[in-house]
């Protein structure tokens, strides 16, 4: 719990490498009080790998704002995205408006259980009316190959998002995306999910947004 807890805040600058502490938060839940245990294998290995991430925990404030504004969305069968250019000023209010802390989620809301009340801020209506107004371009239409849960396949398609801004340019940016998944926005912004299934995702993109230069 100690060296967890020291690693909260160097992974507060880079969000996402929450997503390399998975059965370490499960491993210390079921852990009683003054109980000693050994560490299994896979906890063993996410606190070096852990230790290896640490040299990239630093954020630049100095990082500009894309221009280039994407939205991606996702059914059970299908996915798509688009892309809209805009001004500098436009771009950087959105960045402001966007989810920057995330919120714990579950995949079994869909399924009948009640989902508490949302912690995330909504955007103005000015926002809303804004995005809806801007000429959005298709930039791809897929179809998956497998059925699996409608967050992870929206997870999916934020993940091919972030690919194809990093194959777009070599420059540091910060980007905004536009989605409809309260679970995949909350779950991308807080750095990590409960989820494994959910989580994996988030650590395939591990490789992308730090070599890469890119925050969604």
């Amino acid at each position: 719990q100690g060296v967890v807890g020291l690693l909260v805040h160097p992974f507060t600058h880079r969000r996402n490498l929450m997503c390399i502490l998975q059965d370490t938060f499960t491993f210390i839940e079921k852990l009683k009080d003054g109980e000693s245990r050994p560490l299994p294998p896979s906890v063993k290995e996410e606190l070096i790998c852990s230790g290896l991430v640490l040299p990239t925990c630093h954020s630049n404030i100095r990082w500009g704002v894309s221009k280039r504004v994407g939205a991606s969305d996702a059914s059970l069968s299908h996915g798509g995205r688009c892309a809209s250019l805009v001004t500098s000023p436009i771009a950087q209010t959105l960045y402001r408006y966007s989810e920057h802390k995330g919120e714990h989620v579950r995949l079994d809301w869909s399924k009948g259980a009640i989902a508490p009340e949302s912690q995330m801020h909504r955007a103005p209506a000015e926002i809303e009316q804004l995005l809806s107004d801007l000429p959005w371009n298709q930039t791809e239409s897929c179809k998956f190959a497998h059925k699996q849960h409608i967050n992870i396949l929206e997870a999916k398609m934020i993940f091919r998002e972030l690919k194809d801004v990093v194959m777009q340019s070599t420059q540091p940016l910060r980007c905004v995306l536009v989605v409809d998944s309260r679970a995949a926005a909350g779950a991308w912004a807080k750095g990590r999910s409960s989820s494994k299934n959910l989580n994996r995702i988030m650590r395939q993109s591990l490789g992308w947004s730090l070599a890469g230069r890119k925050t969604l």
